[in-house]
């Protein structure tokens, strides 16, 4: 089972040019409005495997053909990719956002964050997180056993096996 990384934070704030930028390649869609309408869960590999992507429909696409992807129909797209600076072992879900204007995006998105093993908080510091809603913390609160406010790096366990950490 590979270990789940959450990208999590208000819509636009950077959370698949951050991903594209781990890769050292892009490989999502990025742009100055909101963009991800989808959960990618992007997959490093190693060995002979192909890169590609896989849609729920039981279809896979090379890796190039991303934009192919009717993204208002795939709410949950795999896409396999091989890196030299990421280990394999690892599955980071590039999520919608928060505060979407669109509320089915904000529900993958909580979705999403259900199946975190690690969260990365992904906040544009020109935006603020005062877009963030109301209800995260009641809702994150459901998952840990404590309020994630204040907490260390490194900070307590949660349950479904969460580990909130501040500052990653």
């Amino acid at each position: 089972t590979p270990l789940r990384i959450v990208l999590l934070g208000p819509f636009s704030s950077g959370k698949s040019s951050l991903l594209n930028s781990l890769l050292r390649r892009p490989i999502l869609p990025t742009g100055l409005s909101e963009t991800t309408a989808t959960s990618f869960r992007v997959r490093i590999i190693i060995g002979d495997a192909p890169e590609r992507i896989d849609v729920p429909t039981g279809r896979s696409l090379g890796l190039e053909e991303i934009s192919k992807v009717d993204l208002s129909e795939s709410q949950n797209v795999a896409v396999w990719v091989k890196s030299h600076e990421l280990p394999a072992g690892f599955e980071f879900i590039d999520t919608p956002g928060l505060s979407s204007i669109y509320q089915i995006h904000e529900t993958i998105t909580l979705q999403a964050l259900e199946r975190a093993d690690v969260v990365f908080l992904v906040v544009n510091v020109k935006q603020g997180v005062t877009r963030t809603p109301n209800r995260l913390p009641s809702e994150t609160q459901e998952l840990c056993s404590e309020d994630l406010s204040g907490i260390e790096h490194g900070g307590p366990r949660c349950s479904r096996g969460l580990r909130a950490n501040q500052g990653l």
